[in-house]
């Protein structure tokens, strides 16, 4: 089960989440970190790799759409350099690569 799938049965449950979208382009991140609300932050999402932040899949504090388009592009580098076909966790990505990426405003 991917954490996008976990997280919406958790708030299924009424429990708070961090609102948590996928993206399968650069300009899909971008869309919906606007959407969001910036920062945001943007993971990588391969069952394959199970330290994200270890291996460079976590990236966080991104605060404009350039920031995200150069994020996106750094986790498709991540995925190649782990030398795994990584899987999209809703549907097949038109790369090596499926990014989440989620946002929540401080009070």
């Amino acid at each position: 089960m991917s954490e996008i799938d976990s997280k919406a049965i958790i708030e299924s449950a009424g429990i708070p989440v961090v609102k948590t979208v996928a993206a399968v382009r650069a300009d899909d991140a971008v869309r919906e970190a606007a959407r969001l609300g910036y920062p945001v932050a943007l993971k990588i999402q391969a069952p394959e790799i199970v330290h994200k932040s270890d291996a460079g899949g976590v990236l966080l504090d991104l605060r404009d759409d350039a920031g995200v388009r150069t994020a996106f592009a750094s986790l498709k580098k991540v995925a190649e350099h782990a030398g795994r076909h990584v899987r999209w966790s809703h549907g097949a990505a038109d790369g090596p690569t499926g990014t989440q990426g989620g946002a929540r405003r401080a009070p």
